[in-house]
């Protein structure tokens, strides 16, 4: 098997920043670095403070980014970075809940409906293209 026919390597790690109603993850493919970013739903506790948005700009470039992954230069990531990174992330999830569960003494019992259990969203590729907002690919 030549280089061109390899199958990328992902190794995901979350930077701990959270900006513009995204999280930035750093990401290792065969071992070259950059950065992606993910909308989460921060927006729904800051939209008082978005006030230089119209409600049109609101919902297509904040709201509309909610669970899309994109590149740092907000262009899409391959779709074997975003499968890598959506099973990271249920990885991730599961060995979280499987520490808090396996300590009732110190989290308490963690109910079957408690909100915790909710695997993180799954993510879907998008670019930004100025004037049109989020587009998934």
């Amino acid at each position: 098997m030549n280089e061109a026919q390899a199958v990328p390597t992902f190794t995901f790690k979350l930077r701990h920043l959270r900006f513009g109603n995204a999280l930035w993850f750093d990401v290792w493919e065969n071992g070259l670095h950059y950065q992606v970013t993910v909308g989460d739903t921060s927006h729904r506790h800051s939209e008082d403070w978005m006030t230089g948005l119209t409600d049109e700009q609101y919902r297509r470039d904040v709201v509309g980014r909610e669970n899309l992954i994109s590149l740092f230069n907000t262009s899409a990531p391959s779709k074997e970075l975003v499968d890598a990174f959506n099973a990271w992330r249920g990885q991730l999830h599961a060995e979280l809940l499987d520490r808090v569960c396996s300590q009732p003494d110190r989290y308490g019992v963690i109910e079957q409906d408690d909100p915790i259990r909710k695997p993180y969203p799954v993510v879907h590729a998008a670019s930004y293209e100025i004037g049109i907002g989020w587009v998934r690919t």
